[in-house]
């Protein structure tokens, strides 16, 4: 077995656990059982149920910011967000639910991380303080819209989600990401 099939397997233990029982009531044992697998091959994969759960949000995140290095939309890559989120329901919930806001740091930093891509894209700098301040603010949003939408049940869709926050941010935040990635198309289109 691959290291990546173990990974995936634990990955999917733990969330199947989380449909039976809260996060704090799962140990590495109860995980590495689910997967069928031994605890060493638990902590050969992982250092402890933090890390495996770090390991899970990392790569949201990095299907997030694929989507986002592909479309070179911010409404595609809070989509996208919206949707890792919603398929890891069970552990998003229990995460707010102990008030554990990594998830959203992590929406929060993508944000930040897709305002520097179209910067590099179109080689540019943001020198416009209002704009950056613009950019936090939405980052922000963007975290608190989510911590909602997960203490709420995630009653409406991903696609519903993005297209809130996109229509309510900053309106030089998003002239920033329009404009940017009008620029970007042309760009390839020379190409």
């Amino acid at each position: 077995m691959t290291r990546r099939n173990a990974k995936n397997l634990i990955r999917q233990a733990l969330l199947s656990l989380l449909e039976e029982k809260a996060l704090d009531e799962i140990d590495v044992q109860d995980i590495a059982a689910k997967a069928e697998l031994s605890r060493q091959t638990f902590y050969y994969n992982f250092k402890n149920k933090r890390d495996l759960i770090d390991w899970i949000l990392g790569c949201n995140a990095d299907l997030a910011q694929a989507a986002f290095r592909t479309s070179h939309d911010i409404n595609t890559y809070i989509c996208v967000a919206f949707s890792e989120a919603a398929k890891d329901k069970a552990l998003y919930k229990n995460l707010s639910a102990l008030e554990e806001g990594s998830y959203t740091q992590l929406l929060r930093d993508g944000v930040l991380s897709c305002a520097q891509l179209m910067m590099n894209l179109t080689e540019r700098q943001i020198v416009d303080s209002d704009l950056n301040e613009a950019l936090l603010v939405f980052k922000c949003s963007a975290g608190g819209l989510m911590q909602h939408w997960v203490e709420n049940g995630m009653r409406q869709s991903p696609q519903q989600m993005a297209n809130m926050l996109c229509a309510n941010m900053p309106y030089l935040a998003a002239n920033f990401f329009h404009y940017n990635h009008k620029e970007h198309l042309a760009k390839e289109d020379l190409l």
